[in-house]
């Protein structure tokens, strides 16, 4: 009987990884490693040439993130190496340049470390502070790493495999209950945090706003444990299913959702949240739609 347990343990943990590769997510993959804090720099074509903006990541506030838009020029000579780890060493007085890219951190950091990926001519970039009081960690291999990023993206961008995953979630919710349906505006929280940042660009801030939601729905997904759902909507707006026999206090939710975030958005912005109830769905198709479309 030990025999067999250890071996449906054993299964049961292969599944799981081989889940976990199926539906990658950057926090998870990063926390697996060893980060405590990294962040994907990823380029966007806007009408003034392509801008690098950090689009996932894990240690960062919204305001590092708001200051920390690049223009890829800034890229040219810096990283000399495609696919392989570039590391900048205060020791050596190297991370000057970098500085505005690591916030209120920037002070404590001992070294930064860079792997670009994906593209050879215009990569997506890993960025990865090491703090003063942490020990030095052994990187990944470059190129285990690279291939791993470029399929969180690829994943990340593709819309059919985000929703086809939450099907078992649907199943299971709508024996419970119907779909209490909610949309979470993070809008003007993150434009206060982009205010204070003095960004007027229209294009880099509504950049800014999708990368800082994704962000915070990472933060906020261990709030709502399957079968609930939750999926990045635009404009600042998150969608939620939340399969429970009684109404959910929206007033309540609001405040443990804001309290989640405190870490990541500044609480002055946090005042500016809203949670605004969208009706009840007892179907899949409903609750795929309103989670895809609104």
């Amino acid at each position: 009987m030990e025999l067999e347990n250890s071996t449906n343990n054993g299964l049961l943990k292969h599944a799981e990884n081989l889940l976990a590769d199926m539906t990658p997510k950057f926090s998870s993959w990063a926390k697996r490693v060893g980060f405590k804090r990294a962040g994907i720099l990823s380029p966007y074509k806007t009408s003034n040439g392509t801008v690098y903006v950090m689009s996932d990541s894990i240690g960062f506030s919204a305001t590092t993130i708001a200051n920390g838009y690049t223009p890829a020029s800034f890229w040219k000579g810096k990283l000399s190496k495609a696919f392989e780890w570039q590391c900048f060493s205060k020791d050596f007085n190297e991370l000057t340049p970098f500085m505005f890219l690591l916030g209120n951190m920037a002070d404590e950091v001992n070294s930064v470390k860079f792997l670009p990926f994906k593209d050879k001519d215009m990569p997506y970039i890993l960025m990865v502070p090491e703090m003063e009081d942490e020990e030095g960690f052994e990187k990944p291999p470059a190129a285990e790493c690279a291939l791993k990023l470029k399929n969180i993206v690829d994943f990340k961008y593709n819309e059919n495999k985000l929703l086809k995953k939450f099907d078992a979630n649907l199943t299971e919710g709508l024996e419970l209950a119907s779909a209490h349906l909610y949309i979470l505006s993070l809008k003007l929280c993150i434009e206060k945090e982009i205010k204070a940042a003095s960004i007027k660009d229209k294009e880099i801030t509504e950049l800014l706003i999708q990368s800082i939601t994704e962000n915070a729905q990472v933060i906020m997904t261990p709030l709502f444990r399957a079968p609930n759902c939750i999926h990045i909507g635009t404009g600042g707006e998150i969608k939620l299913a939340l399969f429970v026999a009684d109404e959910p206090d929206t007033q309540l939710l609001a405040y443990h959702i804001a309290r989640t975030l405190t870490s990541f958005i500044s609480k002055d912005s946090l005042e500016n949240i809203l949670l605004l109830p969208a009706g009840m769905c007892p179907n899949k198709k409903g609750i795929i739609d309103f989670l895809q479309k609104g």
